[in-house]
């Protein structure tokens, strides 16, 4: 609307949003992306207009919130910063020092909002960047990650940008890239056909209007900065909003000046762009339609998805259970509606100081606190495919299955004080 668009095409602009699935995909499962990208729309929205203190107050606060939600809010934050100095650069010489007391008002509430964040991830996890991506962990001793657990994390990094390449020409041909080669994204999914067919229509016609502007040089920053360093398709949300704008814009431009073919290949393209998005996001959630209109299919897809359905059920129900011992990392412990504790996550994350491959050592260390736990009739489970007989029940292990000594390295009679049988079922 600040560009000058109508009501109903604010709403061409969401629906073109609405259908990329890159923004699909990055804005649900648990991700966080698009809350991030609003948080950085909203400084951008505030701060590209800002005159009084309680709209550089606000600039300030979204920034903050942006830094917060996710690490790379530094970088849009810079970004943002750099868009800030060119607005001060272009008041009137007279009004630039209140100005700049304003902007530097901004920088003060931004650091503000989104130093908890990281001084909490500092004195807990040992860095203020958890865990720290690339070129960082040399700076700060992260807490609960060996150094193979974060060179699998760096190089799953570097993995997923490798096939963009690096260098000028490659930067020039991201606008094609991004629309037409998704694959390099593994997965992530495209942005449809309107910001490379449109949105350079909306740039020449809104090549007059400042705040424009400041939209094309903070979407330029932005593209810039994700270049260089992590090339995740989910981390451009933000500007795939901005380009969305400008597509509505230059759509409107040709219908205004083009001739009637170009009106209608233009009405085309978009047409073929929201189909596009419709097709691929619905062919990745066919499973949850599915799911959602049948209920036997909705209990298939249940126990399909999750293996361990029956063990967690058991556990749960089980009022004996008062704690459960996941040794197993492949184990997702958001299943369980008791206290857990998990010593190894799935990327090699430690959440017992010490080894982790020796149950003697898990027992007795004062985290876990096994002795005042056998004292409560604590029961403590070992999910496993290897099962002994007479020791298991829906699919998981009971009893001295609770520490395998075939899988963790230990003798049958290091095992015994902390495998106690006593307390479980046996069915055979």
């Amino acid at each position: 609307m600040r560009l000058g668009l109508s009501p109903g095409q604010g709403w061409w602009v969401a629906a073109i949003v609405a259908t990329m699935p890159a923004v699909y995909v990055g804005s649900h499962a648990c991700f966080v992306d698009g809350l991030y990208a609003a948080f950085v729309l909203a400084a951008a929205r505030i701060g590209f207009d800002a005159e009084r203190w309680q709209e550089w107050a606000g600039f300030g606060m979204f920034c903050g919130l942006a830094m917060g939600t996710k690490y790379t809010g530094l970088l849009a934050f810079f970004a943002l910063a750099a868009c800030g100095v060119v607005i001060l650069a272009a008041t009137r010489h007279g009004d630039r020092p209140g100005s700049a007391r304003k902007f530097g008002l901004a920088i003060a509430i931004a650091g503000a909002v989104a130093s908890p964040f990281y001084i909490r991830n500092w004195i807990i996890l040992g860095c203020p960047i958890y865990p720290p991506p690339p070129g960082y962990a040399r700076f700060c001793t992260p807490k609960y990650l060996s150094r193979e657990a974060m060179e699998q994390f760096h190089e799953y990094i570097r993995r997923r940008g490798v096939r963009m390449r690096r260098g000028v020409s490659a930067f020039l041909k991201l606008p094609f890239i991004l629309t037409y080669h998704t694959a390099n994204f593994i997965g992530a999914g495209g942005i449809g056909l309107c910001p490379l067919g449109l949105a350079p229509f909306g740039i020449v016609a809104l090549r007059r209007n400042n705040f424009a502007r400041l939209l094309i040089l903070l979407a330029f920053l932005l593209l810039f900065l994700w270049y260089l360093t992590e090339q995740e398709s989910r981390f451009l949300i933000h500007v795939y909003v901005i380009g969305a704008v400008f597509s509505v814009a230059g759509w409107n431009y040709a219908v205004a000046n083009g001739a009637k073919l170009a009106r209608v290949l233009a009405a085309v393209l978009v047409g073929i762009s929201i189909s596009y998005g419709l097709f691929m996001i619905g062919r990745m959630q066919t499973d949850d339609l599915r799911a959602a209109i049948s209920p036997r299919y909705a209990a298939m897809k249940l126990q399909r998805d999750n293996p361990y359905l029956a063990s967690f059920e058991y556990l749960n129900s089980e009022p004996s259970v008062r704690e459960v011992l996941l040794l197993d990392r492949s184990v997702p412990a958001y299943y369980s509606n008791k206290a857990y504790i998990k010593p190894a996550g799935q990327r090699g994350e430690r959440s017992v100081p010490g080894r982790v491959n020796q149950p003697g050592s898990v027992a007795e260390n004062p985290a876990v606190g096994c002795n005042a736990c056998f004292g409560r009739s604590v029961v403590r489970f070992r999910f496993s495919s290897k099962e002994p007989a007479g020791w298991s029940d829906a699919g998981f292990s009971i009893g001295r299955a609770a520490c395998l000594p075939s899988e963790l390295g230990a003798s049958d009679n290091s095992m015994e004080k902390f495998c106690t049988p006593t307390k479980f079922r046996q069915r055979r």
